[in-house]
């Protein structure tokens, strides 16, 4: 059963342990809920495929935040040129 654990390196393990030690516990749970004649083994393992994938989303939103900060403005429409000061064409008056 691979398992993913948010948390520090400390809550991942303590959690495996718990599930390892308890392996019997669940192991019986679903024994009784299968309709086969023995019950598979069951072995736990940390899956850090999802702590992988947040941490590279972090990465990629921080390199496009800094490249919004590096990069130009981009060019001001040409039509707000024209406008006066009050945002409206200077012929409607």
């Amino acid at each position: 059963v691979w398992v993913s654990v948010m948390g520090s390196e400390a809550v991942q393990r303590r959690t495996l342990a718990g599930l390892r030690s308890a392996t019997g516990v669940v192991q019986g749970l679903i024994a009784r809920e299968l309709r086969i004649r023995t019950c598979p083994r069951l072995t736990f393992h940390l899956d850090a495929s999802i702590k992988k994938g947040e941490e590279t989303l972090r990465l990629i939103e921080q390199v496009m935040a800094e490249d919004r900060r590096d990069s130009p403005p981009p060019p001001q429409d040409e039509g707000s040129a024209e406008e006066g000061p009050t945002g409206t064409d200077d012929e409607s008056g």
